[in-house]
């Protein structure tokens, strides 16, 4: 699974990298990897982009909102050839089709996972309790694991003030940031002790 998190980072990359000449003010929006490959594949071979309809693209309605104002209001610079084009649509059909496979994936681990470790499911969710496992090993080595040594698994180590994988769940994700990040600090070392 993380293998596939990696691929598919590096293809929202490539995509992002392809389509930023295309439309660059459509990358100042906040969009998930299969909404970007959504945008793209909508927008295709269209000179004018303020008639593509992004009602398909699955965006919520503030980002859908944004989009067609920024497509509207701002004329791109469509200085692309075909095939830059061409690749750009390919790179964004071969991240949708990676982001359906890490939903089947991870629709697959969260049934497996909800039987064998549900209250870790309830507590962090099933796929960051799948990184947590697939990481360590097994729950058997998992549950060896002291508090403080969990909280940290998954840390990004290039980063200096990073958590591991326990700071991705929606627990820690909606508690404030100050600038130590001491809050964020606490609910991880709480969820860590309760797992």
């Amino acid at each position: 699974m993380n293998e596939l998190e990696i691929e598919l980072t590096s293809a929202y990359r490539r995509l992002r990298e392809l389509f930023a000449p295309r439309f660059p003010e459509a990358l100042t929006i906040q969009m998930t990897p299969l909404q970007l490959a959504k945008v793209v594949l909508a927008i295709g071979d269209e000179v004018d982009v303020g008639r593509v309809s992004f009602e398909n693209c699955s965006l919520d309605p503030s980002q859908l909102l944004a989009l067609n104002m920024v497509a509207t209001t701002n004329k791109p610079p469509l200085n692309q050839d075909s095939i830059t084009m061409n690749e750009c649509k390919n790179q964004a059909t071969k991240l949708e089709e990676m982001w359906e496979e890490r939903e089947k994936l991870t629709s697959f681990v969260s049934t497996k996972l909800s039987t064998i470790a549900p209250n870790m499911c309830a507590l962090v969710g099933p796929e960051i309790s799948a990184r947590l496992l697939a990481q360590v090993g097994s729950v058997k080595q998992l549950v060896a694991v002291p508090a403080n040594n969990l909280q940290v698994i998954g840390k990004d180590k290039s980063r200096p003030l990073s958590f591991g994988y326990i700071a991705d769940c929606d627990l820690v994700r909606v508690v404030p940031d100050d600038q130590l990040s001491e809050y964020k600090k606490n609910a991880v070392r709480l969820i860590a002790a309760k797992l």
